[in-house]
This record gives C-alpha cells, sequence and structure tokens, in this order.
C-alpha cells in the first residue's frame, strides 16, 4: 500500500517548491470552478452587515461568545479611517 508520500510526489526527484507550485495552480484552478456555485449559495443564506466603531465591534464579539450571534450573519470590520 503506497503511503502519503507518494500521493504527495515526495520522493519523485522534483524539488519541493516545483511540486508545490504544480499543485497550488491546480488547486487554484479548481477553486475557481467550484467557487461561482458556492458564491450563489451564500448570496441566499448569509448576510453580512459593516462595524466601523469599536464599541459596534465589542457588542459583536460580546453575542459571539455568549452565544447570541446569528450564524447567518457575517461581519465586515472597518475601524479607523
Amino acid at each position: 500500500m503506497e503511503g502519503i508520500e507518494g500521493h504527495l510526489g515526495v520522493g519523485d526527484g522534483r524539488p519541493d517548491g516545483v511540486l508545490i507550485a504544480g499543485r497550488g495552480r491546480e488547486l487554484a484552478q479548481r477553486y475557481a470552478g467550484v467557487w461561482q456555485g458556492f458564491a450563489s449559495v451564500l448570496e441566499r443564506t448569509l448576510r453580512t452587515e459593516r462595524i466601523t466603531d469599536g464599541d459596534e465591534l465589542a457588542r459583536v464579539y460580546r453575542d459571539l461568545v455568549e452565544g447570541r450571534s446569528d450564524p447567518a450573519k457575517g461581519y465586515v470590520v472597518s475601524l479607523g479611517s
């Protein structure tokens, strides 16, 4: 039975950086291919809320820690100018 090393290409004579770069391109192509479907699900299920001040951020954090946060809500935090 072949170990994980064979699946990763370890020991195939190529420098690790070459192997990783090749796998990275493959992963990026696969990721881009499935992202379209995933993005459409997010548009239907995830609501975003902007947080622009520290008091709001503290409130959101407390809600998260205390189990009161809505799992269908994502926060975009931008503090400062």
